[in-house]
């Protein structure tokens, strides 16, 4: 067979090639890194039997994300060449050739110069860029394919975010009924007022400031105030892969993208019917889990459709199920019972051979149910609901072969609805929010440097959005707002040194500039642009750095926020209730007016970034190893956020300690024993006020609830990712390491005010978190074992303060995957390790651990059943 390709193949390629084969073999278990893309057709060559025909020289340069799992060696392949201007064809002797387009369709043009940049001909946008096939070389980007999300054993696509070292698991998640200390937003996802739902919160800098795509498009919004995408809603079924950019991106995809973006790639192509049925349990207490789901596929010459449909269904877990948490009141759920159903629609189609057109539909609906107990100790049962639609469509169009001229358009919705029973009384409330996005773009080569082609990325964008939350009971709309939004952006990649000018320890070296300005018909203009440096020194080594500005549009159910609100009471019935001590006797006994809601005349928040790292990616032998190391520093100003009071985290102790230190808060967030102008003036500006005393005998003005641009935050810190892999006996080893190591989180009340370090605090980002794996796949067995560690920390930093200890957790995943039959068994807290014990919080319904740094579910099972059908 080789001697009647090989004349062939040479008269192909002009040049000679280099030809990869082994002892025919059907394709067992793939299992190839991300790395240079020769290196990758290797291990493919040596693990299937593979024929594989190319010109080395053709390759150079190109990089692979690598493939996991049961795949023809077509697929494998084509999959291995995604980002690649190369294309596979196959001749009537089933000899695989690899080459680049313009070669296989016109053999007798010459190949590309060496030095060229690839021409990309149909391929994507990756996330962090906007220029097609051009990854953000210079920033960090992870990208988590679909078998990273299947090896990991989560059912859905929170828990494989929560898996995640960059993500903070506080913030706005379903295991906080009344929000977080310390986080105002958190609190408009409880149950009562809420969606119930979960955000992506990157380096915990709260979940509204990580920006959230599907598919590369925005997200309506969740929550009591539309701060923040609630993931929970996109059905993991459907997730092809998830890109995460862990760097300011405001200059590619404007607000929102402070501390990076997470990007859920849905899968577009399957040939075939694939059925799955999950079930998981805990194995103390009484919390099932089902999930059940369906994908049917096809495709042709010139296109393909998807269709998925996922059933998720989570019993609730009670508080009386875990030792750490049996002195909660009862019946009071640590996570809430939910249901959800969901479907995919998507599809493609080669309208010419330079014209595209593609569409996806998702839609969700979840009720979730859930009990507990206010801090004055009323019961609530609540159910709240949502509905989420997000549709796209885009149609790419080929110019001149070289560049593309995209348009899209894509709209969002999400309706939510909190009903909520108890001691109290009833309570609705409706939530209502959409976003329309309209984009133009285009991108191409412009120009050939000795470095190879200047890539050039220019476009327009404009988008709508509207939010409104209404008390459904009394007819009252407290929340409405709309905004419109324009954009204009530009990108460059320049290569200063490539291939053809290659120098000793300099073989390649590249700018990427973007910049962007947005005009908000409510918030101005801002401007903001965004610099990386790449060097490639040798082959298998790149170093990197950026450094970017980004900002945060205060979300609309601020922005039409009617919430400013007062209690008038004494400091002894405030005190007695939150458990607080007095600052001083004469202040233990007095009226307090203290205030909550949103303030007047809100800022758009901004940010600095830098980064700077390496990654490195070579095969010695049968050893395949990789490594990255990125670190990062941001500083993040003019946060909108309540007034943050040390050790307590309670706003009404700010009186109590702003009596003996006055400097602890800004000025003017604790008036002590204000004139009755003030007092006046204050009421005047109120909507509501809960009078339980005279508001007029008030003796103290108490605004450190009230949310405003005050807060500033600087976090910085290092990313670690460690990859090994090769051949051991029979099978195939890998190893991994994920961690983030915290240098700063550190927090100021205002400018005027002390550097506060909240590191290593209850409630706040821990230094150390690391994720490790011990993998090995041998024919279609594969089993994966993570290690989950988090490190010890304190109440707080103040002297003598109570110790939380580390917490370690073992996962086991182990798969039976044919090429139609899967069978994979989950185990998560293998050991059964309760979360760490700490103090119990009962304003905020916590008891006995940190939901924001562990989780309550302990050792959960769960067994699934794949069947596909060709």
């Amino acid at each position: 067979m080789l001697k009647s390709v090989l004349p062939r193949s040479i008269a192909l390629f002009l040049a000679c090639s280099t030809v990869l084969s082994a002892h025919a073999a059907e394709p067992g278990r793939l299992d190839i890194p991300a790395g240079e893309l020769v290196t990758a057709l290797e291990a493919l060559a040596k693990q299937s039997g593979a024929e594989l025909m190319y010109n080395p020289e053709q390759l150079k340069g190109f990089s692979t994300r690598g493939i996991h799992g049961n795949l023809s060696l077509q697929d494998a392949v084509t999959r291995l060449l995604e980002g690649t201007p190369l294309k596979l064809s196959i001749d009537e002797t089933g000899a695989m050739l690899i080459a680049p387009v313009r070669e296989q369709t016109t053999p007798k043009e010459p190949t590309a110069a060496l030095g060229d940049r690839p021409v990309v001909l149909d391929e994507i946008v990756v996330t962090g860029s906007n220029i097609r096939g051009a990854a953000a070389e210079s920033s960090p980007v992870r990208i988590y394919g679909r078998e990273d999300i299947i090896a990991s054993g989560a059912s859905t696509a929170q828990e494989f975010v929560n898996r995640l070292p960059q993500n903070f698991g506080g913030g706005s998640t379903e295991t906080l009924s009344w929000g977080a200390p310390g986080d105002d937003n958190a609190s408009f996802n409880g149950a009562t007022s809420g969606t119930a739902g979960t955000g992506v919160n990157l380096r915990g800098l709260g979940s509204g400031s990580t920006l959230v795509l599907l598919n590369g498009q925005r997200i309506a919004p969740s929550s009591g105030i539309g701060d923040f995408v609630d993931i929970s809603m996109i059905p993991a079924s459907a997730i092809e892969r998830v890109e995460v950019l862990s760097d300011g991106a405001s200059s590619i995809y404007g607000g929102d993208a402070v501390s990076g973006v997470v990007n859920f790639i849905l899968r577009d192509k399957y040939d075939g019917i694939e059925a799955s049925l999950r079930y998981g349990t805990v194995t103390e207490g009484d919390q099932d889990e089902y999930r059940a789901s369906i994908t049917a596929g096809t495709s042709w010459d010139s296109g393909n459709a998807l269709l998925v449909y996922e059933y998720f269904d989570q019993g609730a877990l009670s508080a009386a199920d875990r030792d750490f948490s049996r002195g909660a009141p009862l019946p009071n759920d640590l996570m809430p019972a939910q249901r959800r159903n969901s479907v995919l629609a998507s599809g493609a189609q080669q309208l010419t051979d330079d014209l595209k057109l593609s569409s996806s539909i998702v839609y969700s609906e979840r009720k979730a149910v859930q009990n507990f107990y206010n801090p004055a100790a009323n019961r609530f049962h609540s159910e709240p609901t949502s509905e989420n639609l997000n549709s796209s469509i885009d149609l790419s169009w080929r110019v001149g072969g070289s560049w593309y001229v995209d348009l899209s358009g894509a709209y969002s919705y999400v309706n939510g609805e909190t009903d909520t029973t108890g001691t109290t009384g009833p309570r609705k409330r409706k939530i209502e929010s959409d976003i329309w996005t309209t984009d133009l773009r285009a991108s191409g080569p412009v120009l050939t440097l000795p470095g190879g082609q200047l890539m050039l990325a220019l476009g327009g964008h404009y988008r709508e959005e509207g939010f409104s939350n209404t008390n459904v009971i009394s007819g009252v709309t407290d929340r409405d707002a709309d905004r419109r939004a324009n954009a204009f952006y530009g990108e460059a990649l320049v290569p200063v040194i490539g291939p053809a000018n290659a120098l000793p320890g300099v073989q390649r070296l590249e700018l990427n500039v973007s910049g962007r300005r947005d005009d908000y018909d409510d918030f101005g203009s801002t401007t903001n642009e965004k610099v990386g440096v790449l060097w490639q020194p040798v082959e298998s080594l790149k170093l990197r750095g950026s450094y970017s500005t980004s900002f945060n549009p205060p979300p609309l159910g601020r922005v039409g926020a009617v919430d400013l609100g007062a209690l008038s009471a004494r400091t002894s019935y405030t005190n007695g209730i939150f458990n607080l001590t007095p600052g001083d006797p004469s202040i233990a006994d007095v009226v307090a007016l203290t205030v909550f809601g949103t303030g007047k005349d809100l800022e758009a928040e901004t940010s600095k970034a830098w980064t700077a790292g390496l990654d490195f990616n070579d095969r010695w032998g049968r050893h395949d190893v990789s490594f990255s190391v990125n670190w990062f520093d941001i500083e993040f100003s003019n946060r909108l956020a309540t007034t943050p009071v040390p050790v307590t985290n309670n706003a009404y102790d700010a009186p109590n300690q702003a009596f003996n230190n006055p400097s602890l808060f800004p000025s003017g967030t604790v008036i002590f024993n204000p004139s009755q102008g003030q007092i006046a003036d204050l009421l005047a500006s109120l909507y509501s006020l809960n009078q339980l005393a005279d508001p007029y005998q008030a003796q103290i003005i108490n605004v450190a609830g009230v949310l405003r641009n005050l807060s500033e935050t600087y976090v910085s810190g290092l990313d670690f990712v460690v990859n090994y892999g090769a051949d051991a006996g029979a099978g195939y080893l890998s190893l991994g390491l994920d961690a983030t190591y915290l240098l700063t989180y550190d927090q100021r009340a205002a400018s005027n005010t002390p550097l506060v370090n909240k590191m290593n605090s209850l409630y706040n980002p821990i230094d150390l978190k690391l994720r490790g794996r011990v993998g090995y796949r041998v024919a279609a067995v594969t089993a994966n074992l993570y290690l989950n560690y988090q490190d010890d920390y304190r109440i707080d930093d103040t002297a003598g303060s109570a110790h939380i200890s580390s917490w370690t957790t073992i996962d086991l995943n182990l798969a039976y995957d044919m090429d139609t039959l899967g069978l994979r068994l989950s185990a998560f807290n293998l050991l059964d390790k309760n979360p760490p014990k700490t103090l119990s919080n009962v304003g905020f319904g916590i008891y006995g651990f940190d939901p924001a740094n562990a989780s309550p579910r302990n050792r959960f099972i769960a067994v699934e059943l794949t069947k596909r059908f060709k």
